[in-house]
């Protein structure tokens, strides 16, 4: 069984230390502590922190829940984007990619959002894919907005998403 909590700028060092820990399994270039409590303290930014027992991280045994992954997404008046979506290796392809991005749909909604944006690197398969299931589509390209990790590679593009947030049925 999973479940999402939802913390906002008030609650900026209790998410963001889990979120920073989450970072650095989730990505390759991470956001530190300072960071992620900076960009959680911006008015409109909202996290929700997805947990989920051993067994739903892959793990055989235990029932006690542990975060598994975040979402963080900031709204401006009646746009909002997603600033960063991570879930730990072993539980992905479970499904709690699809529960936080239905999650701030929700919301988002909810409070009036007319468009919801996001970036990804035009190589992130996994990413692109969990996006356009969810009905994101393709709204235009930022050339070599991702930095090489050396010298050697070149920059990457980012492919940027939009999607119309729609009442549930």
């Amino acid at each position: 069984m999973n479940s999402i909590s939802v913390f906002g700028p008030n609650d900026g060092p209790i998410a963001a230390a889990i979120i920073s820990a989450l970072h650095v399994v989730c990505f390759d270039s991470a956001w530190d502590l300072d960071s992620t409590a900076a960009t959680l303290a911006v008015p409109g930014t909202v996290a929700f922190i997805i947990e989920g027992s051993a067994k739903d991280s892959g793990e055989a045994e235990g029932d006690a829940l542990q975060p598994l992954g975040f979402l963080i997404y900031r709204a401006t008046l009646d746009e909002a984007e997603i600033l960063s979506l991570g879930v730990v290796m072993d539980a992905r392809r479970r499904g709690m990619g699809r529960n936080l991005i239905a999650e701030c749909l929700r919301r988002c909604q909810a409070s009036g959002v007319k468009s919801l944006f996001l970036e990804v690197a035009e190589s992130n398969q996994a990413a692109k894919s969990l996006y356009e299931m969810a009905g994101f589509e393709v709204q235009g390209r930022r050339k070599n907005y991702y930095k090489a990790a050396n010298k050697d590679q070149a920059a990457e593009d980012a492919l940027i998403y939009r999607i119309t947030p729609k009442a549930s049925p």
